[in-house]
């Protein structure tokens, strides 16, 4: 088997714990193996790509032979503003890396937010792809072309990988040993690491980002709906994304709930009114209502939420919003 060679280009900052981590793994299965399979190298526009804790790598300025496989990190940041705009500027850099990656017909993979570096170059128009939980929002306004389903955490469109979130690396990493016929040394790499178990979705790391971006629905008065409406902190991580990715409510009577066998306490209509809305000592207003069920209705379809029940249970999904049957 002839070996394969992966290039990995690192932006102006990144993660140095995702690029030690992706070599590690490709380093293991040549010793695995016993002999050279994968050979790599970082890739940069500076001598010395450093970390913001500054972890340094020694980089080439450009592939030093035929690429195989581009890896693409990019910066980690959460201020969306500022990371976009950062964003844009190092996609002018990568941009002939990846043309060069096209014309080699190498693997390509986006990392994190580096998926806005392969819809830039238009490799992504019309295929699925994923990317940041916080980015999404603003990825599918530029790039309304790209089939964007920012709740995996990979997705693989051909030779085109795209990974969301700083450690999704992992997902990608493994999927590349996989995919390029290393499975049983992947298997081998899961067990010497002690590797977690395959994450398949980015929904449950989501979280109220008030730094994220002005205007969130999230961030948005947030601070505000605590304090008004609230006795305790409210989490909508998984507003409607999935009946099985749970939401967090504050602590309150379960008075007119009933007890599902699996899902806990679920509210009938009458309860979601009349008693099941009200927070201890306030009442949830009708917008931030509203509000919740919109955020679930538009990630899940149809869903309808309730209040003043365990904390460790959720909203009931239902076929008709209109209708909350017991128990569904």
């Amino acid at each position: 088997m002839a070996t394969v060679h992966a290039a990995i280009w690192l932006p102006s900052t990144f993660y140095s714990a995702v690029a030690a981590t992706l070599v590690e793994m490709f380093d293991l299965v040549n010793t695995i193996r016993g002999e050279p399979a994968i050979s790599f190298e970082f890739v940069a526009r500076q001598p010395d790509a450093t970390t913001t804790p500054g972890i340094s790598f020694q980089t080439r300025r450009e592939p030093s032979r035929r690429m195989d496989v581009l890896i693409l990190l990019a910066m980690p940041g959460m201020q969306i503003p500022e990371l976009v705009a950062s964003l844009e500027k190092e996609a002018r850099h990568a941009a002939s890396i990846i043309a060069r990656a096209q014309r080699e017909d190498a693997i390509i993979a986006g990392h994190c937010g580096a998926g806005y570096f392969l819809a830039g170059a238009g490799l992504l128009d019309g295929k699925r792809a994923t990317i940041s939980w916080w980015l999404k929002t603003d990825a599918r306004r530029r790039f309304p072309k790209v089939r964007w389903d920012a709740s995996r955490v990979l997705v693989q469109e051909g030779r085109i990988y795209t990974c969301g979130g700083g450690f999704s690396g992992l997902e990608l990493g493994r999927a590349l040993l996989r995919d390029l016929g290393f499975a049983e040394e992947e298997r081998l790499v899961r067990k010497l690491l002690v590797l977690p178990p395959s994450r398949q979705v980015q929904t449950p790391y989501e979280f109220p980002c008030r730094t994220c971006r002005r205007g969130n629905l999230f961030a948005t008065g947030s601070k505000r709906w605590r304090k008004n409406n609230c006795a305790g902190w409210i989490s909508l991580f998984s507003a409607g994304s999935s009946a099985s990715l749970r939401g967090r409510l504050p602590v309150g009577s379960p008075t007119n709930c009933t007890r599902h066998p699996d899902a806990g306490f679920r509210t009938s209509a009458s309860t979601r009114r009349n008693r099941c809305w009200k927070a201890p000592g306030s009442e949830l207003s009708k917008s931030a209502i509203r509000s919740a069920i919109r955020m679930r209705r538009l990630s899940a379809g149809c869903s309808c939420v309730r209040s003043g029940c365990h904390p460790a249970n959720t909203g009931v999904r239902i076929s008709n919003p209109k209708n909350c049957r017991r128990g569904e």
